[in-house]
């Protein structure tokens, strides 16, 4: 199993409001929880540092506690939001996506990091100009590196179709304006990078299931690294998957026509 992205530090928002839905939030008193495209407001809970050795996501075991209590629908508590962006975060600190257990989203204001890399297990949450990661810009909600380019199965993405878009399983990805599904039915994955230099400063590219991504903590369980070259892989990768060796970059097409970083001894 991979590692998970160590836990940040949460932190509340100044007073102002969180969209939820058709509703706003406050926020600083209140949470956003969303069970399965049905939202509302709960009561804000307290932030308990879990002991030395426990997961870190058990500081946020209170707020999915509130959040089950307001619970609406027939659908599974997956999102929580204490923040849009980082308007609605004290200054020094950034909307992020963290890691939040069973994979749900989790958004809430962080420390920003050293030199203006990224803070997120994931990724800073936009609107218009308010991204505070160092070259980034706002792109469909969330902050993405400038001028960052993606092979596509060949091609290069950018221009008016920036996006590497998968919609059918049977045919290779092709660029695209978005990625997003046109119908309840359709899927699309979206191959955000197709190595580390695509991502915000440090943040490593990589693949899974549905299409890639950049996060600040390696998934060695549910990813593959994506690259372009040696240099792309994380030097310590091949240490921790327990294997003696030197990841290198395999261009052989397993993703897209994108390299990928392996460590056969």
């Amino acid at each position: 199993m991979g590692s998970k992205p160590e836990a940040l530090p949460l932190r509340s928002p100044p007073l102002a409001s969180i969209g939820c839905g058709s509703r706003r939030c406050e926020a600083g008193s209140q949470i956003c929880c969303g069970f399965g495209g049905e939202y509302t407001c709960a009561p804000m809970a307290e932030l308990v540092e879990p002991p030395p050795g426990m997961p870190g996501e058990m500081r946020y075991e209170r707020i999915g506690e509130s959040c089950q209590d307001a619970r609406v629908g027939d659908y599974s508590l997956d999102a929580i939001k204490l923040c849009d962006d980082s308007n609605d975060c004290r200054d020094g600190e950034v909307c992020c996506s963290v890691w939040h257990g069973s994979g749900n989203t989790l958004l809430a204001c962080v420390p920003e990091a050293p030199s203006g890399k990224l803070a997120c297990d994931f990724t800073e949450r936009c609107a218009g100009a308010t991204c505070r990661t160092a070259n980034t810009e706002c792109v469909g909600g969330t902050c993405r590196s400038k001028g960052r380019r993606v092979s596509c199965a060949g091609k290069t993405c950018g221009g008016a179709t920036p996006v590497c878009c998968a919609r059918d399983p049977s045919a290779p990805p092709r660029c695209e304006a978005s990625c997003q599904a046109t119908a309840d039915t359709e899927r699309a994955y979206e191959f955000e990078c197709s190595s580390s230099r695509g991502c915000p400063s440090g943040a490593t590219c990589q693949s899974g299931l549905f299409g890639s991504f950049c996060s600040r903590t390696v998934d060695t369980g549910n990813a593959v690294v994506l690259c372009e070259g040696d240099d792309d892989c994380p030097g310590d990768l091949c240490e921790s998957l327990g294997v003696k060796a030197t990841p290198t970059c395999s261009p052989d097409g397993r993703e897209a026509n994108m390299g990928w970083c392996h460590c056969d001894p």
